[in-house]
């Protein structure tokens, strides 16, 4: 009987965590840039959009999925939108953990909301990831 060498069929694969954690590292981070910046900003401006916040904030998490997936689908190469949803859906688990532990607030439609804005933005991004071509060639 022939021996089957399980070098490259483990049931999670370094590449891929390596993938999932360089991108769930890099949405966050961008997430909390973008939101530093326009704190930033708002504090100068002395306006605060108490109705936009939210929706501002949904559209942040939406370019940090975006990123987080692109970067995961470039460092993994293989199975774009599942590598970036995936590590779209971790940043959402972690947003959402700490929210809950600051706060009694109770989850609401925009909860739901982040989650699917999340989700396809970093599939989305984990898409571009993967398809982006590595050399020019004019």
């Amino acid at each position: 009987m022939k021996k089957f060498i399980s070098g490259k069929s483990k049931a999670f694969d370094s590449k891929l965590m390596k993938s999932i954690v360089f991108g769930v590292l890099c949405s966050i981070a961008t997430v909390t840039i973008l939101t530093v910046i326009f704190s930033f900003v708002l504090t100068l401006t002395n306006k605060y959009p108490t109705d936009a916040i939210n929706y501002i904030s949904s559209a942040f998490l939406g370019i940090g999925g975006l990123v987080g997936g692109y970067i995961a689908g470039r460092i993994n190469q293989k199975a774009g939108l599942a590598v970036g949803a995936l590590s779209g859906f971790i940043v959402f688990v972690i947003i959402f953990i700490v929210g809950l532990s600051q706060s009694v607030g109770t989850i609401t439609i925009l909860t739901l909301i982040k989650l699917i804005v999340l989700v396809i933005f970093g599939g989305l991004g984990g898409v571009l990831g993967v398809n982006k071509k590595k050399n020019i060639k004019i």
